[in-house]
């Protein structure tokens, strides 16, 4: 049976997926995808999508016959994974281009100067939490949102930033299609895809927890083709 990898978004870890995994086939083996490591270990001067997603590649073993599960950044990384290595990929509240993602031409006009200030902690999970109290107060996905503060206390300023800077990065093929995409109806961090075709569901960017029923039977299903007998056969012949 093919593993299912799932790589998370911005300043989150597997958390992101509790609810949804919970509803997914149990026979799939899975592997959770935390960045720090990768981050860690690559330098300033190597940081690049074409250093960085080879480099993940390599240290969780991703193969080909995986399928890659991306939230929000993890779709963007799921999507430079693709180039390289072919895998299906699903994308939610995903972006394959910068671009797409709301306060794109404040935040990165300003890149140089957000990154160090992030490096220096003076942007950091402080300022995101007074964000929360002010803007999303009574949103269902106020727990979510909390999560992502936790995972940036948890991280390296150095890390943060790094990551911060990967999302500006031209794709390793800007001509690769994602097998699925599912984009909440009030996503107010990334814009739904602009030409490719999505399936819209219901909550905000992070409704793949608070409505993981109506991810989960997208999911699902897209699965059950992947793994039918005649896809399999399909793709070993392929591979």
């Amino acid at each position: 049976m093919r593993r299912l990898v799932f790589l998370p978004g911005f300043s989150e870890d597997e958390s992101i997926f509790r609810n949804l995994r919970a509803l997914l086939p149990p026979q799939h083996e899975q592997l959770d995808v935390d960045y720090r490591p990768v981050l860690k270990d690559i330098s300033w001067d190597e940081l690049s999508i074409d250093n960085f997603i080879p480099q993940l590649i390599d240290y969780y073993q991703i193969q080909s016959d995986d399928i890659l599960i991306g939230h929000s950044t993890g779709g963007w990384f799921s999507y430079n994974i693709k180039a390289l290595l072919g895998c299906n990929i699903c994308l939610i509240g995903a972006f394959s281009s910068a671009r797409r993602t709301r306060g794109y031409k404040v935040i990165y006009k300003r890149k140089k100067l957000v990154k160090n200030l992030m490096r220096l902690g003076i942007i950091g999970p402080n300022l995101v939490r007074w964000r929360i109290v002010t803007k999303h107060r009574g949103k269902v996905s106020i727990p979510e949102r909390k999560e992502a503060i936790r995972v940036w206390k948890e991280t390296p300023n150095a890390s943060i930033a790094k990551m911060f800077l990967l999302i500006d990065q031209t794709p390793l093929d800007d001509t690769i299609k994602a097998d699925l995409r599912l984009h909440s109806k009030k996503d107010e961090i990334v814009f739904p895809p602009k030409s490719a075709p999505y399936v819209e569901l219901d909550g905000d960017h992070f409704g793949i927890s608070t409505h993981a029923e109506e991810y989960a039977a997208e999911i699902n299903r897209w699965l059950n083709q992947l793994t039918s007998p005649q896809m399999e056969m399909h793709y070993e012949e392929k591979v």
